[in-house]
């Protein structure tokens, strides 16, 4: 066991905390939100916020391109293919071009 772990009561407790007000974001949420529901309850946590559910939008974006919907089927379709992107390339490229801010409001 891991040292300086708070017992996963509290860690519920956290996230519940740190999640209130927000809309909670999963894929499979069937199944997932089933469990989260299950084992925070038991706690005495409760997640009663919207959900939504990523799985479905998936199946209706690349219904084309894939019968695996699965999470590791999914990356798939991004990883074989130059034209999608991660959240983290788009942070990158956004960190990048505003180091250049400050010469763009110079000449301007």
């Amino acid at each position: 066991m891991p040292e300086n772990v708070p017992p996963v009561e509290q860690a519920f407790r956290d996230f519940a905390a740190f999640a209130e007000g927000a809309i909670l974001v999963g894929y499979d949420l069937s199944f997932t939100g089933k469990l989260l529901d299950y084992r925070t309850t038991e706690h005495g946590v409760v997640f009663a916020q919207e959900r939504i559910d990523l799985h479905p939008i998936a199946k209706r974006l690349f219904y084309k391109k894939t019968n695996d919907y699965s999470l590791a089927g999914i990356e798939r379709i991004f990883s074989g293919n130059k034209e999608y992107k991660t959240c983290a390339q788009y942070i990158g490229e956004a960190a990048y071009y505003a180091n250049f801010l400050p010469y763009a409001k110079r000449s301007a």
